[in-house]
């Protein structure tokens, strides 16, 4: 594999990669030999993608002391999937990879920090975006202040920059309820505050679904149900997997979600990226996030899940992917007709 500081001819294609804003990286266990390293907020291949790409392609690390010639490759993948922890080596990019085929081209990544997709979003049928706003606290009075300049009513959701999942995420439900802020790391950081919505579906529940969009082409992920409104990954039983699969089934076969999926797919310029949506009573959506820098890939935890949900769920995105990142010519995918309504998998076929 070649790498930034390498010489010679230039490679056909370059990976682009970076070191994030706030230089932290992390160490993660490795089956008891060394600790590998982990960045966070990158965009996640299986091995079977990744491992190719790393023969024929170049690496490109930013910041280099060597100039990034990204026009002179045939191809780029941009592997930074997050607007904030990349937001410097995503405009460095954009402003050198002319029209050169990318994977993720660094100007739609950044369009999905948290505060500018809605913009992105607006006026989707039936989707609910809620508020959200950026900023840099220096004392912890800041907090109320940005909610009652903001114009914000209880509950409010607060995060660090470049926190996806629920790692850093605390909900503030009443003005008894600032001190949570100080459970969480932001001294010197930028912080979103978003407006909570309570949203539940016809049983009561807050239920979250994941969609991955392949070059246009969307793909359930899963979907999870609680009675929590910070719904998180829960344990899967045998009869729940069966009602995962009918539920993404049917939720495939309603016209005013093939209808959002179809708009998600045209607004959000992206080859490889996830939404989770919120599912209310009626037609009604709740968003949640969009990002490249979304688990999507990644295999379940045990192997009843493996055994049930794989080959309905996961194996098609797994195959178109493969499918999408070995072909360049498909990544300016809307500049052709698609058939975004149609989705990418047939789960009724698969359940029988």
């Amino acid at each position: 594999m070649k790498t930034g500081g390498a010489t010679g001819a230039p490679s056909p294609g370059l990976l682009f990669c970076a070191v994030p804003e706030r230089g932290r990286v992390y160490l993660k266990p490795n089956n008891g030999r060394r600790p590998g390293v982990f960045l966070p907020n990158y965009i996640v291949f299986t091995p079977e993608i990744h491992q190719p790409l790393e023969q024929e392609a170049e690496t490109y690390w930013h910041p280099a002391e060597r100039p990034l010639q990204a026009r002179s490759s045939g191809w780029i993948v941009n592997f930074c999937a997050d607007a904030d922890d990349y937001r410097d080596a995503l405009q460095h990019l954009k402003r050198r990879c002319g029209s050169v085929p990318v994977f993720n081209r660094p100007d739609a990544v950044l369009q999905t920090a948290r505060d500018r997709v809605t913009s992105l979003l607006e006026g989707i049928p039936g989707l609910v975006l809620p508020k959200c706003l950026r900023f840099s606290p220096l004392l912890p009075e800041d907090f109320e202040n940005v909610f009652a300049r903001g114009g914000f009513s209880y509950p409010v959701l607060i995060r660090p920059t470049g926190s996806q999942t629920g790692f850093g995420l605390v909900k503030v439900d009443s003005p008894a309820e600032w001190e949570k802020i100080f459970s969480i790391d932001w001294a010197g950081r930028e912080i979103y505050m978003t407006q909570f919505v309570d949203m539940r579906d016809e049983a009561g529940l807050h239920c979250k679904v994941r969609t991955a969009f392949i070059n246009r082409q969307p793909f359930f992920r899963h979907a999870f149900s609680s009675p929590d409104p910070i719904v998180r990954t829960l344990p899967r039983t045998a009869e729940s997997m069966d009602k995962e699969i009918e539920f993404l089934a049917g939720l495939e076969r309603r016209p005013a979600v093939r209808a959002l999926v179809a708009a998600l797919a045209e607004r959000v310029r992206l080859n490889f990226w996830g939404i989770d949506i919120g599912i209310g009573t009626g037609d009604s959506f709740l968003f949640f996030e969009a990002t490249a820098a979304m688990s999507i890939t990644q295999a379940y935890s045990t192997q009843e899940e493996h055994d049930r949900l794989f080959p309905v769920l996961l194996e098609p995105i797994h195959q178109a992917l493969s499918a999408a990142v070995g072909s360049p010519a498909s990544w300016d995918c809307w500049a052709k007709p698609s058939g975004h309504g149609k989705q990418g998998l047939d789960r009724e076929k698969a359940q029988h």
